[in-house]
């Protein structure tokens, strides 16, 4: 690790070297005594830290930071100063210092900790940067997998008023991306169902009742045509037993509904069928007697004038 300690004082110098040199291993350590030299060896080599004491005889080191700062030559910057000052703490800080250190008795020990961290500041920031990226990923995998879904998936409040929707709510709600949310759910419900399906609802969460499932009811859409749906939803609680959120899902059962009604009126045409059928059986039941019966009578009488045998054929 390359250091670049900015100091004019030759004691502070080498007590500086000694500390960092006693807690990092393989560490290079270069002095300037002033901030033209500074920034003479910042031209020339890479640092992966700077020391710079406020005091210098040709600059302070609000100066040195302000000019990197013009010159965008980021390295991290630790200021050191005799004396404790909060202004010039605040300003090195909104020039872009790393830290700032007043040379207390423990100064040394915080200087060489203060390393260490800048050390590690590229590790911790490349691994800070990969989990927020993998946060991301998984964010926006789950928000496609999310709104990709025929159902609609929503969040809302305690008094059902819809916080977020999927896409699936724009198609199933027929409500345009701004109308809907903000939308209570309530007011979805179909006129005639909209009673009984709150005062289930209401009654679950009166129960602390952590899922709802199966509900099923009519809606009016925004386009005013009417649909069956099928709700399925888990209820958060606080720890008094307070509804705090609701997250929903709802499916658009209106063609399953369609599906059943035919297969209903199918149902009773067979029915029909078979009822039918039994009656035509007992019919030609009752027709086969008489025509037996017919049968004899013309095989019993003989002689009859044609009319009679008209009316018997």
């Amino acid at each position: 690790m390359n250091i670049l300690i900015v100091d004019d004082n030759k004691d502070h110098q080498v007590l500086m070297e000694e500390a960092l040199v006693k807690l990092i291993d393989e560490v290079n350590i270069v002095f300037a005594s002033t901030g033209e030299e500074c920034f003479h060896e910042l031209i020339k080599e890479k640092y992966d830290a700077i020391v710079i004491d406020f005091n210098l005889s040709d600059m302070d080191g609000l100066e040195v930071l302000r000019r990197m700062k013009d010159n965008e030559c980021v390295i991290p910057a630790i200021m050191v100063t005799a004396f404790g000052d909060e202004n010039i703490a605040v300003d090195a800080m909104k020039l872009g210092a790393f830290d700032y250190i007043v040379k207390s008795d423990e100064y040394l020990n915080r200087l060489s900790s203060i390393i260490i961290r800048v050390m590690q500041e590229p590790k911790l920031k490349k691994e800070k940067e990969k989990v927020e990226n993998d946060l991301r990923a998984s964010e926006l995998k789950y928000k496609i997998l999310i709104d990709n879904m025929i159902d609609v998936v929503f969040t809302a409040d305690k008094e059902l008023n819809i916080i977020s929707i999927n896409l699936a709510g724009q198609r199933v709600f027929e409500y345009s991306c701004e109308d809907i949310k903000g939308l209570n759910f309530y007011d979805l419900i179909y006129d005639s169902d909209r009673e009984k399906i709150i005062d289930c609802v209401k009654g679950s969460f009166a129960g602390n009742r952590e899922f709802l499932e199966g509900f099923e009811f009519r809606i009016k859409t925004g386009n005013g045509r009417t649909k069956d749906v099928q709700l399925n939803a888990k209820v958060d609680y606080d720890n008094n037993g307070n509804v705090t959120g609701f997250e929903g899902v709802v499916r658009d059962i209106t063609g399953r509904k369609e599906f059943e009604q035919k297969l209903f009126q199918i149902d009773k045409l067979n029915a029909l069928g078979l009822q039918s059928s039994g009656v035509a059986h007992e019919f030609n039941n009752i027709l086969g007697i008489i025509l037996g019966y017919l049968e004899i009578v013309k095989g019993e009488i003989g002689g009859v004038s044609e009319s009679v045998s008209d009316a018997l054929k």
